[in-house]
């Protein structure tokens, strides 16, 4: 494809003529253009994928600046939102908060469930905007180079991955409508913010991002930028869903990747060390010499490499004060005191965690198989899991929490602890999870391979990192001491041989 168009993806059923007559514009000097509104439809599912956070917050939209629409549209960008919202083809939710979240944008249900046709920008000036990087992405380049300089080397099957796309598209369309209705009674019963539930992925986006995707692998369109939330590096693969990445290789060869296996809750293990909370570099070095010489365990105190680090980025997300320096101080937060000596709940959760049964244990003790949800690996019971850790705490008296009741009781000190830490937003913990994520994978992971073997291709999605077949026992090994160097546990993997004929997955225990 030229450097002088761009593809796009708007609903199907879209037609910029017919609307034109339908609905004058306001103004008798003004007519939308054609290239603009594609642009701007396009970028409503674009945009969707990266804002999940926001979503949780301030509800089901796409988000866009005015100083982004503007920039891109010019100075009749309000009036061509003004034109597509009395047309009925978008609504917005009219809220602008400071510092907070820009104007939403979503879909009518006409077009949110139109299927995607793949239409072409050709205006000179408008590509050359879409093409130019923001300072983000030049930003992001440059400090992590180490894993740029591998994407122009992606490969993908159009054909298959297309095909893979609309198969999905079609199971998905199949159990859509149960999920949502699901969803719409749970918002109805709800007796806290409806916002904070997860509302199920459209099928159609869904589907207009992957084939947008596919189609910028193919053309080596590569986005590349780190988010100010949660310090995730955004490419198309973590865009992509991970059935169409087994239709994607490295300069013809195979690619595998390597996944910490639960790893959310493997990293909610760190907020339960006192270390973590210590940002004292010399009284948690004392703090670890003591605990050593009564010979406990030092699984979860060896957290001085890496999290005071991460504090920071977190006091300045989270807005919750974490002044405190052990368990002693979480006093000043209402969280009761803990001993020096690990609860026993604690223990037994962390142990969990490092062997990679968290999951099948919960499963058996919320009796998720008796909810026909049989398979333990599969994304109801994660589902489940992060219906424990993630959801706001007000939702404990739902009819739904029955999961979240039976974690509470399983596991009392883990509840009041991770209860505390969302006690005045849901989102903090979730975030605070990804941050340390990034932290190790980019930081820790990523940097050193690139640092001990230069030419090894690698790439991250989010909490694994991919390379090429026969690398995976290396990358696999980096993970596991830098994991062990972060948080003093020993990880479990679960390693993905990406295949279209025959996608592999192995899981290894720690």
């Amino acid at each position: 494809m030229s450097k002088e168009v761009k593809n796009k993806y708007i609903p199907k059923n879209y037609n910029h003529s017919i609307l034109l007559k339908i609905h004058s514009p306001n103004k008798e000097d003004y007519k939308p253009k054609e290239y603009k509104v594609y642009q701007l439809l396009a970028m409503i599912n674009e945009l969707y994928p990266m804002q999940e956070n926001q979503r949780l917050l301030y509800g089901d939209y796409t988000y866009i600046s005015a100083t982004k629409l503007k920039h891109l549209f010019g100075n009749d960008y309000k009036a061509t939102v003004d034109w597509l919202v009395k047309a009925d083809v978008f609504k917005t939710d009219n809220q602008y908060i400071n510092g907070k979240k820009c104007k939403g944008f979503s879909f009518t249900d006409s077009y949110a469930d139109a299927t995607p046709k793949k239409v072409t920008i050709c205006k000179g000036s408008l590509v050359r905007k879409l093409s130019k990087k923001s300072n983000s992405s030049y930003a992001t380049e440059k400090k992590y180079g180490f894993l740029y300089k591998y994407l122009d080397g992606l490969e993908i099957d159009v054909e298959g991955a297309s095909e893979c796309a609309w198969s999905m598209y079609k199971q998905d369309k199949l159990e859509y409508s149960s999920k949502l209705a699901k969803y719409e009674l749970k918002v109805a019963s709800a007796t806290y913010k409806s916002k904070s539930l997860k509302k199920p992925a459209n099928p159609t986006v869904r589907l207009t991002v992957g084939l947008d995707n596919i189609d910028r692998i193919d053309n080596k369109d590569f986005g590349f930028t780190q988010d100010s939330t949660a310090y995730r590096v955004h490419t198309n693969l973590t865009n992509i869903k991970s059935e169409l990445r087994n239709y994607v290789t490295y300069n013809g060869q195979p690619i595998v990747s390597v996944d910490f296996a639960n790893s959310q809750p493997m990293l909610s293990t760190t907020l339960l060390s006192p270390v973590f909370w210590n940002t004292d570099a010399t009284a948690t070095a004392e703090m670890e010499e003591k605990i050593l010489k009564k010979g406990l365990k030092p699984n979860i105190l060896n957290n001085s490499d890496i999290l005071p680090s991460v504090f920071s980025d977190i006091i300045t997300m989270s807005c919750n004060p974490f002044s405190y320096t052990s368990y002693i101080m979480f006093t000043k937060t209402g969280i009761p005191p803990v001993s020096i000596a690990v609860p026993v709940d604690i223990q037994r959760y962390i142990d969990l965690c490092q062997s990679g049964d968290l999951y099948k244990f919960l499963s058996k003790e919320m009796q998720l198989e008796q909810q026909g949800i049989a398979d333990i690996d599969g994304r109801g019971v994660k589902a489940a899991v992060f219906q424990v850790l993630f959801t706001d705490n007000r939702f404990l008296g739902q009819a739904d929490a029955k999961p979240k009741r039976i974690f509470k009781e399983l596991f009392p000190s883990v509840y009041d602890i991770l209860f505390h830490i969302k006690r005045n937003d849901s989102t903090v913990l979730p975030i605070t999870l990804q941050i340390i994520e990034s932290t190790i994978i980019l930081n820790r992971v990523a940097k050193r391979i690139s640092i001990e073997r230069p030419n090894l291709f690698i790439t991250t999605i989010h909490d694994s990192v991919a390379t090429t077949l026969g690398n995976e026992d290396y990358v696999e090994q980096v993970m596991r001491e830098e994991m062990i160097i972060a948080i003093g546990l020993e990880p479990s993997f679960k390693v993905d041989y990406w295949s279209a004929d025959n996608p592999i997955t192995i899981k290894k225990t720690a």
